[in-house]
């Protein structure tokens, strides 16, 4: 489940400058929302295996268990350009704006 909060990087930078979770939770699910603010992990002094605290989580459980069924998360491809190309498409853009470059 991790790995699916993660910020991932995005192509829209405007958008979404810190980059996107593969995960998204909306308003819709008030009793997700609430679990997850109170949803806890157990410190393990042997630096084990981390182990969730099993209480008050079953809309957590419903989404793990939906996670684990799934295939690997989509990782949307960003597409990579040269340094130098990145900086003329940037000029480009300016330009057609009537910005200074």
């Amino acid at each position: 489940m991790k790995t699916y909060l993660e910020l991932q990087p995005h192509y829209d930078e405007k958008r979404w400058p810190k980059g996107k979770p593969k995960l998204f939770i909306f308003k819709t699910c008030p009793m997700m929302i609430k679990e997850i603010k109170q949803y806890r992990w157990k410190e393990n002094d042997e630096g084990g295996r981390e182990e969730p605290i099993k209480k008050n989580d079953h809309a957590m459980d419903e989404l793990r268990y939906y996670l684990m069924d799934r295939p690997e998360a989509y990782h949307e491809e960003r597409p990579v350009d040269n340094p130098l190309l990145a900086h003329k498409k940037l000029l480009a853009r300016r330009l057609k704006r009537g910005g200074r470059y």
